[in-house]
């Protein structure tokens, strides 16, 4: 069996607690359509941080992310040729981003 720490415990007690503060007031109304989620999820991706925590994910893995010559972000990919499997890289034309393989077996434009 799986032992807590104690911040997990303090976690599962904070989510508990807002379920029964947010949730179980509205289950009604949320189940049958007459209230959108929207406003409860984003209390609760406000109470626990979850948008923070995101930001700052998305800061670190775009100072990690690949770049081209002129500093632009190489979006990430796999080629899907047989046997291939090599990141994509995107290179830049008058008609736009167009993915390229190191293989050279796949091309789209």
């Amino acid at each position: 069996m799986i032992e807590w720490n104690e911040m997990h415990l303090q976690i599962r007690d904070m989510m508990r607690r807002f379920v029964e503060q947010e949730v179980k007031p509205n289950l009604e109304a949320l189940e049958h359509g007459d209230l959108p989620p929207y406003e409860i999820l984003r209390k609760m991706i406000k109470s626990f941080g979850i948008a923070d925590m995101a930001k700052a994910r998305f800061a670190r893995d775009k100072d990690r992310a690949p770049r081209s010559d002129d500093g632009d972000m190489y979006p990430g990919g796999v080629c899907i040729a047989p046997g291939c499997l090599s990141p994509l890289r995107n290179s830049h034309s008058r008609t736009g981003w167009a993915s390229r393989c190191a293989c050279s077996s796949l091309s789209a434009t």
